[in-house]
């Protein structure tokens, strides 16, 4: 068997990796994946992979040739080098069947084991101003990350008291880190933080504390309005939602918040 593919074959995989791509992008599921800044990258490279694909797939197969000829090419005379490993298009495949065989679906309360789980701020960096800017901006907009940080950089957490929360996240559940005072009505709501895509994603979480908790499933996404107390848990004052209402929802058409 020859160790490379025909250029026909190199360019069907190469076409259909720019189409399995531009799926992504079109049905709206390349943002479980990347941060949506890159989406219009990811367009790009799609329509690339097919101009290239096709262009390989009307080249003809060219005639054998052993790589390791070392003969000078007469005028006129050339090989064709345009073929490529089986290896190395398995290598394109592979993603392509594991994007099929994999329903899309973005992080939830099944990655939150392992990871850190920042409950009273988060990292503020270079992206502070951006944060004091939100929080200047309507109720409304004002996430589960917003509210961290304004946990965080408050000098006196009790001036929060009372503040009017309106956020949506899934349920999650942890017993060690509710703490030992919690009880059958606390709950975490949460989200994911992306910058580049889901292997750097990194989770926050509000407290919440709801009468009806004990018949919401984990992992199910929530809309939770309630008003911000201060609780010592783990030793350190936290933020946590006295919830008024907690009402199921639809997961939003983008899952991840963004710093």
């Amino acid at each position: 068997m020859s160790r490379t593919a025909p250029p026909a074959f190199s360019g069907l995989v190469l076409v259909s990796l720019g189409l399995f791509l531009y799926s992504r992008w079109s049905g709206g599921s390349l943002v479980y994946y990347i941060n949506q800044r890159f989406a219009g990258l990811i367009l790009a490279t799609a329509v690339g992979l097919v101009l290239v694909g096709l262009r390989l797939a009307r080249q003809p197969r060219a005639h054998g040739h052993d790589p390791s000829c070392n003969h000078s090419h007469e005028p006129g005379h050339s090989h064709d080098h345009s073929h490529h490993g089986w290896g190395a298009l398995l290598l394109l495949v592979l993603p392509m069947v594991l994007g099929l065989a994999v329903p899309a679906r973005p992080l939830g309360a099944s990655a939150m084991a392992g990871r850190e789980i920042h409950l009273g701020g988060v990292g503020l960096g270079s992206t502070s101003v951006a944060f004091e800017r939100r929080l200047r901006g309507p109720l409304a907009d004002k996430t589960i990350v917003d509210w961290l940080y304004a946990f965080q950089t408050a000098e006196d957490k009790q001036s929060l008291l009372d503040e009017e929360v309106d956020v949506v996240g899934f349920v999650y559940r942890d017993a060690q880190l509710l703490g030992q005072d919690a009880t059958a009505d606390d709950f975490f709501v949460s989200r994911f933080i992306l910058s580049c895509c889901v292997a750097d994603a990194s989770p926050v979480s509000l407290m919440v504390r709801w009468q009806g908790a004990a018949k919401l499933e984990s992992d199910a996404w929530v809309r939770v309005k309630g008003r911000l107390t201060v609780v010592d848990r783990l030793g350190r004052p936290l933020p946590l939602v006295e919830a008024s209402s907690v009402v199921t929802v639809t997961a939003p058409t983008q899952p991840y918040l963004y710093p």
